[in-house]
């Protein structure tokens, strides 16, 4: 169902997170470890994996909303294994639907049927069937409460340079453009 002629689901509340003016527009800010573009499931979820390693991250994003619709549906369990590790795969199995059986279909007829987690005793299903927009908003929100990580929201990479040591990029936001630096490797 589309709601109001914007491509957006009904559904779904979508919620739109704060824009913080980037200190490097008054000033050029530290080399920092990892910059990481992109805020799909993908780039929190690495911000939140360096987090608990003790290595601070920025995660730039051009939008300031989770994902519009779903570009990923199923989330298997090793997935939610690492979501686990930070406090949010409980919620995500609560809210979405779980399964682990499986079956093939040659018109109306079930011509095999599988089970994707044969043995017993897992922590978490096969899968979970829940989209996007839910497991961006649980990182989103587990990210706000890291200190390590400094999300933001609206700032576009829009150009990259390297260098021997590290990488500068260029970055579009409401306020003008700015440069971050990031390191090349980790320590």
């Amino acid at each position: 169902m589309v709601g109001a002629g914007e491509g957006r689901l009904s559904s779904y509340d979508y919620k739109h997170y704060s824009y913080t003016r980037a200190p490097e527009l008054e000033r050029p800010g530290p080399r920092r470890p990892v910059v990481i573009v992109g805020a799909g499931i993908a780039g929190p979820t690495l911000a939140l994996s360096l987090a608990a390693r003790g290595v601070p991250s920025v995660v730039l994003d051009e939008d300031d909303t989770v994902s519009f619709g779903s570009r990923s549906i199923c989330q298997a369990k090793h997935s939610l294994e690492i979501w686990d590790r930070f406090g949010i795969a409980g919620r995500m199995v609560d809210k979405g639907i779980t399964w682990e059986q499986g079956e093939v279909y040659l018109r109306d007829s079930a011509v095999y049927r599988f089970n994707l987690q044969p043995e017993p005793g897992h922590k978490f299903p096969a899968f979970v069937n829940l989209q996007q927009y839910y497991v961006e908003e649980y990182l989103y929100e587990r990210c706000a409460a890291e200190p390590s990580i400094d999300m933001r929201h609206r700032n576009k990479a829009v150009g990259v340079t390297t260098r021997d040591d590290g990488v500068t990029l260029a970055v579009e936001t409401l306020d003008g453009r700015y440069e971050i630096e990031a390191a090349r490797g980790l320590n």
